[in-house]
């Protein structure tokens, strides 16, 4: 019998379409975890029982679990397993609009006389 976060984690692992599996899951868990799916405090499946539920390498979920540990999703206590960190670091992110999380456009420099000379000597070839 799987448990109510692999379940949880197999819908979202549909929904991911990047080509890697541990980037899907890493993507399936940390969007449970910033939509609330997942609260603060939670304990997440050992990486053994995971893998298992999961049909995966274990390798796989402890590279998810060392992503998200990293980021600051989670944290790990030694012999008590690894729960849902209480303070997220997307919290710290200021809220902007679209267009304010887009990169402004580079101002174009003016090319040097050198940098003009050389692209006028570049060949593009497919």
């Amino acid at each position: 019998m799987r448990s109510l976060i692999a379940d949880l984690v197999l819908v979202r692992l549909q929904k991911e379409t990047d080509p890697l599996l541990h980037k899907r899951l890493y993507k399936a868990i940390r969007h449970a975890i910033l939509d609330g799916s997942l609260p603060p405090h939670s304990r997440l499946p050992p990486s053994r029982d995971l893998a298992g539920e999961l049909k995966m390498s274990r390798n796989t979920i402890l590279t998810v679990y060392e992503q998200l540990l990293a980021e600051g999703y989670v944290v790990s206590r030694r012999g008590s397993g690894t729960f849902v960190a209480k303070t997220l670091p997307d919290m710290f992110l200021p809220a902007s609009s679209a267009s304010e999380s887009s990169p402004a456009p580079a101002a174009s420099a003016p090319i040097s006389r050198r940098g003009q000379h050389l692209l006028g000597h570049i060949s593009a070839s497919p």
